[in-house]
């Protein structure tokens, strides 16, 4: 286990070690918008969603802009800014879509079901969630969804049931 403000210093280390090498200082800042989010920083988590958001081009490095996306989405939605939200996450899954399983170190899909839940959009997640594949709803970030859409249908031991191999320990988020 790291502490949120223990990997804001190794995240703000490996920028410094980065100082060449734009893709990768533009993933690691985004990266670094949950540990300050924890902490309560969402000024500084700004600074440097903007800071990485300059310096994206999406057609020579999708997987940074899929990071950079999906770090603002999830800062949007922590800031409980659930429109600006969404629109960061569909573009973050379109990405990744894009990209294709065997590189997929980001899927927003699970955090994008959330948002759709917290807005209201329950019928919309819960479609969303019957589209995918078993594999995909095995993933604990779609199970952790799919309990938040449990529970805004009123049925408390359904999310439970799926939540069960993510509380055991089978499925890590």
């Amino acid at each position: 286990y790291v502490s949120p403000a223990s990997a804001i210093t190794l995240f703000d280390d490996a920028v410094s070690l980065a100082a060449d090498d734009w893709p990768a200082q533009g993933a690691l800042r985004a990266q670094m918008i949950e540990p300050l989010a924890w902490c309560g920083r969402f000024d500084e988590a700004e600074r440097r969603l903007d800071r990485a958001d300059r310096g994206l081009r999406p057609e020579e490095d999708p997987m940074t802009t899929l990071i950079v996306r999906w770090a603002t989405g999830l800062l949007r939605l922590i800031q409980g800014r659930l429109e600006e939200a969404l629109a960061r996450l569909a573009e973050a899954q379109r990405l990744s879509s894009l990209m294709g399983k065997e590189v997929r170190t980001i899927e927003p899909q699970g955090v994008m079901l959330q948002t759709q839940v917290r807005m209201g959009k329950v019928a919309e997640a819960s479609a969303a969630l019957a589209a995918l594949d078993e594999d995909e709803r095995d993933r604990a970030l779609i199970r952790i969804a799919a309990a938040e859409i449990h529970l805004a249908q009123d049925d408390p031991e359904a999310a439970l049931e799926v939540l069960a191999p993510v509380i055991e320990g089978s499925r890590r988020a």
